[in-house]
């Protein structure tokens, strides 16, 4: 919404811890809230809100933004291989993992919408996969919680093939072919603990 030429957006307030806080403090609940989450993801995948900036667009937009970080062979490469990819129809989180997701009296609430763009879910769950693969853990948590958090990421993503399979018209295959142009774009965030990473798996494919 615009106010005075301004522009933000207009949120409820939710009460309650994200979903990764509950899992620390209610381990057994790992299984549940694993179906849980890849189920979400799915709903997501299953509306379309036209409003929504183009996935496609976006992607290209921080290629261009990190080309500083490669030659122009290299990027050029990066724009080829998201324009080869399908540009889909469906609403795509962006940033989908269990510190986005909200356990309250309303139910689970998913939240941190800036980055929600329209376009292909393969992208979006690879997005997401990158996180619980690769994504590092939040600043001051004990030992054990950090344990819990890989049990927890190990089992979303075995959750997430059968959801997929199960539930929604994409293969695994699909998914890991968005794995290095995800990489490109995670690369546009910033997370210095992640960047000699990231630039490996950019330069091993487009290289």
């Amino acid at each position: 919404m615009e106010v005075d030429g301004r522009i933000g957006f207009e949120m409820d307030r939710i009460d309650g811890s994200s979903m990764l806080d509950d899992l620390i403090a209610k381990p057994w609940r790992l299984w549940r809230y694993a179906r849980l989450f890849a189920g979400l993801h799915l709903t997501i995948h299953g509306t379309a809100d036209r409003g929504l900036p183009s996935q496609h667009e976006k992607f290209h937009r921080v290629a261009d933004r990190i080309s500083k970080s490669f030659t122009p062979e290299i990027t050029a490469r990066i724009h080829s291989a998201i324009d080869e990819m399908p540009k889909g129809d469906k609403t795509c989180h962006g940033d989908f993992h269990p510190d986005n997701v909200l356990m309250s009296s309303r139910g689970a609430t998913v939240i941190d919408w800036g980055p929600a763009t329209l376009g292909c879910p393969a992208a979006d769950t690879a997005w997401t996969v990158y996180l619980l693969r690769h994504g590092g853990v939040p600043l001051g948590r004990s030992l054990w919680q950090c344990l819990v958090l890989a049990f927890f990421r190990r089992l979303s993503l075995s959750e997430y093939r059968r959801a997929y399979l199960r539930g929604f018209a994409l293969s695994w295959t699909e998914i890991a072919r968005w794995e290095p142009i995800v990489a490109a774009i995670r690369l546009g965030d910033g997370i210095p603990e992640e960047h000699d990473l990231l630039v490996r798996i950019i330069r091993k494919q487009f290289g």
